[in-house]
């Protein structure tokens, strides 16, 4: 029993260590990223900030139940090489209602710019946040939508 748990924490660690040991998807040349600071500005300035209060209770229902955590779709934008945003940006799409991107404000067709201020490098890692975050007193998520910024903050009850 031991030497299966034990085995079982060695393959985790490295997992993460191969992925760059971060949430946000960072590999060994990456280094975390601001998108305030590559912006120029402070999130509040680059558009518009929603502040609410969310259920935890509400939220874990949703990360538990795999089918409203997993069916999202996230296609990265193919932008030319001089582009005037160099990191990766993602379309997120079929958001389901009740899942836990939806209780967070996130809709179908929305670009995820960044999270808790940071920049998505790994699109799978958005998922990862979204189980992380429910134990964490709150977060945020910063998204565009139809051309114009939006973060939303969130604090759990």
């Amino acid at each position: 029993m031991f030497f299966r748990s034990s085995l079982l924490s060695f393959v985790l660690f490295g997992s993460l260590m191969l992925a760059g040991c971060s949430y946000l998807g960072l590999n060994r040349e990456q280094k975390p990223v601001r998108f305030s600071e590559v912006a120029g500005k402070g999130i509040e300035s680059l558009g518009t900030v929603y502040k609410a209060s969310i259920s935890r209770e509400k939220f874990k229902e949703a990360v538990q139940n795999d089918h409203l955590l997993t069916r999202i779709r996230m296609i990265e934008l193919l932008r030319p090489a001089d582009a005037r945003v160099p990191w990766p940006e993602y379309r997120v799409l079929d958001i389901l209602k009740g899942s836990p991107y939806y209780i967070l404000g996130v809709r179908h067709d929305d670009v995820l710019v960044a999270v808790d201020d940071y920049i998505v490098w790994d699109k799978s890692k958005f998922i990862q946040y979204m189980v992380l975050v429910q134990d964490l007193p709150g977060g945020q998520i910063t998204i565009r939508r139809e051309g114009k910024v939006y973060t939303f903050r969130f604090d759990f009850s």
